[in-house]
């Protein structure tokens, strides 16, 4: 059985994945995220060597915070603080220790084509995939491949503004901004699914909870009239949250309604790849650029 080692980049925490070629992960494991690069690339080096020798994995697929060029590893854009040093640096760099073939991928990339090899969106020649948590990331997958843009952002619609002095969509469309806008006006923590479940008798909870899916439903319908895609896949924690895509489904059909539009409309579902979607795609990207 082939096996891979998968990495998993993100602000908090390196996470890791001994994959299979059947998209199973047979071990987990998690680590601090190093204070500098060089440590960084020790820490890489050191866990893909452990898996080398452990399980015979036949490459490293590495997804990262960023804007990567897969081609030649080079990371650009913005990320998280704990992440700054990784601007200009190079993840091929490791190339040079190791003797296996290693691959990075940018994040939001790397969970639409685990979505792609081993989730909802297999047979999906054109679809969105965005992830909903602090801001908002995605992907755009055209014509059976990840469209990556002459800069590598494309797919980072949080990033855009609705009008000049109006938040991106990042503020406008992901759940933490609206509960970090609960707890400032209300001094109380909670979820956007608890502002769904307490809206009949809180009225901040109500508000917010509806511009919130207001907001996700009107961005769904732009994309959607923008790519034409078959699905839009939503990621992050609130999609596990059960009643959450039917009421974002109601609530695009009310919009749809309102502007009197009965064709076209976006087909939206569930990320099912989890916590694992980045280490999956990163391995299926791994896996079909390099053969193996």
């Amino acid at each position: 059985m082939r096996c891979y080692i998968g990495f998993d980049l993100g602000g908090s925490s390196l996470k890791t994945g001994i994959v299979t070629e059947e998209a199973e992960v047979l071990a987990h494991g998690k680590y601090p995220v190093p204070e500098r690069f060089e440590a960084l690339l020790d820490l890489l080096e050191q866990l893909t060597r452990k898996a080398m020798a452990e399980y015979g994995v036949l490459g490293a697929a590495i997804s990262s915070a960023g804007c990567i060029d897969p081609a030649d590893g080079t990371v650009h854009g913005w990320m998280a603080p704990s992440l700054l040093y990784l601007r200009g640096r190079n993840f091929y760099d490791l190339r040079s220790r190791l003797s296996i073939p290693i691959r990075a991928e940018k994040d939001g990339v790397a969970a639409a084509l685990g979505e792609y090899w081993a989730g909802e969106a297999k047979g999906c020649e054109n679809f969105l995939t965005l992830v909903l948590g602090t801001g908002q990331g995605g992907a755009i997958f055209l014509n059976g491949k990840p469209y990556r843009g002459s800069h590598f952002f494309a797919g980072d619609m949080g990033y855009v503004s609705p009008g000049v002095g109006m938040p991106g969509y990042s503020q406008l469309t992901a759940p933490v901004p609206y509960e970090t806008r609960y707890f400032e006006e209300t001094g109380r923590r909670l979820s956007c699914s608890g502002m769904y479940e307490a809206r009949e008798s809180d009225p901040a909870a109500a508000r917010l909870w509806d511009e919130f899916i207001r907001n996700l439903a009107s961005f769904c319908i732009q994309m959607q009239f923008t790519f034409d895609t078959e699905k839009i896949f939503i990621g992050g924690g609130i999609s596990g949250w059960a009643p959450f895509i039917p009421l974002l489904r109601v609530e695009i059909g009310r919009h749809m309604d309102a502007l009197q539009m009965d064709f076209n409309r976006p087909d939206v579902r569930a990320c099912t790849g989890g916590n694992d979607a980045n280490l999956l795609g990163a391995v299926y990207g791994l896996k079909t650029a390099f053969n193996i």
